[in-house]
């Protein structure tokens, strides 16, 4: 009879954690009343239009109508969530029981959402949790006229972040849009975005005289007009309070990003020491998602013209596009030690920006 080795020699491994799902932030929720879909479920996953039908969806519900423009997008998303809004329910109801039924999602867009209800959803979103954004779009005259008080005005007055809105005739206008942005997220290198410029598949130029243009950009509205003949855009991609939707959605995703790998490290190991050792892991772990920001295309090497942070002053130069730096751990409270916490880390990061306009000087010698 053969022996155990254990005795002897004990040989055993250890399998790492798996680590924490990662939002992709390439996701889209488009929000119906079509049946096709329960209250009960509320979410479901498509991949592509024919699903959709073959789910019973109709070929003229808005539902559908909106998932064709989202996946016509020149960026081509791979997966559409489609939400069901209740008999009696508001959007921001359906949009809140989406929500708890799906974190995943990160951007949304309800087909013919009213005025007020999109008001009230941009203040819903503006603090929901997780991270999102919200596509709405409004043909009102007001709007279009530059009245005082009329929406497009009021949501910039409410500085709201994560609110897009857009003047548009056409219903499904807002799902393009989504459709470019969640199928740009690919995590490729150089795939940073902006929305200004871009051409929308399925959509007709609005016609709109340069006076509307401005009113509605003024408010921080968005178009899709024709400057060139047979070449219509979208411009400018700003979200209500004037920042841009490219800009919020990346810096959600690499908070969200430093978030989770923290998370990570301290799930995947058997102690991490309150040390400068023990700091030095974490800050090189934070710096993971911030070099895959450089990679995709949205930070990139700078100047900081920013306050100062720790070392770093204003008008220093950030060779990688970023700077991690972190508290001392002798300069910690003792009631922070005793706690286990650990000292406060700081993330500066430099934005890649974009370019959306040029001014030109010609010289002429004669």
């Amino acid at each position: 009879m053969t022996l155990p080795l254990t005795p002897a020699v004990n040989a055993y491994y250890n399998l790492p954690g798996i680590g924490t799902p990662r939002a992709g932030f390439n996701l889209g929720l488009i929000i119906g009343t079509s049946s096709v879909i329960s209250t009960t479920t509320r979410v479901a996953e498509y991949a592509s239009l024919a699903e959709m039908a073959a789910a019973g969806f109709s070929l003229s519900s808005p539902e559908y109508l909106a998932a064709s423009r989202y996946f016509a997008a020149t960026s081509k998303p791979t997966r559409l969530l489609v939400g069901r809004q209740g008999s009696g329910e508001t959007p921001v109801a359906a949009l809140t029981a989406c929500r708890l039924a799906n974190s995943e999602w990160y951007a949304a867009f309800i087909p013919g959402a009213n005025d007020s209800e999109s008001s009230a959803v941009a203040a819903y979103v503006e603090s929901a949790s997780p991270l999102t954004q919200y596509i709405f779009q409004s043909s009102t005259a007001a709007i279009k006229a530059g009245t005082a008080g009329n929406l497009f005005e009021t949501l910039k007055a409410s500085g709201y972040d994560r609110t897009q809105a857009i003047f548009s005739t056409d219903a499904y206008l807002g799902a393009a849009v989504l459709g470019y942005a969640c199928g740009q997220v690919s995590g490729l290198a150089n795939s940073a975005f902006t929305l200004k410029f871009k051409r929308l598949p399925g959509a007709t130029a609005e016609t709109l005289t340069s006076a509307n243009v401005t009113s509605i950009q003024n408010n921080n509205g968005n178009v899709y007009v024709e400057r060139m003949k047979g070449r219509p855009w979208y411009e400018n991609g700003t979200n209500c309070s004037g920042a841009y939707f490219d800009e919020i959605l990346y810096y959600d995703k690499l908070a969200t990003d430093i978030q989770n790998a923290i998370a990570d490290q301290l799930y995947q190991v058997d102690k991490l020491p309150q040390t400068d050792d023990g700091m030095a892991q974490l800050a090189s772990v934070v710096s993971v998602p911030c070099e895959e920001g450089v990679n995709i295309g949205y930070l990139a090497p700078g100047q900081w013209n920013g306050e100062p942070v720790l070392e770093l002053k204003t008008g220093d130069f950030l060779p990688k596009g970023y700077m991690v730096q972190f508290d001392s751990i002798d300069q910690q409270s003792q009631t922070d030690r005793d706690a286990r916490k650990a000292p406060n880390i700081y993330v500066s990061v430099k934005g890649a920006g974009a370019i959306h306009s040029v001014t030109i000087a010609i010289n002429v010698n004669r």
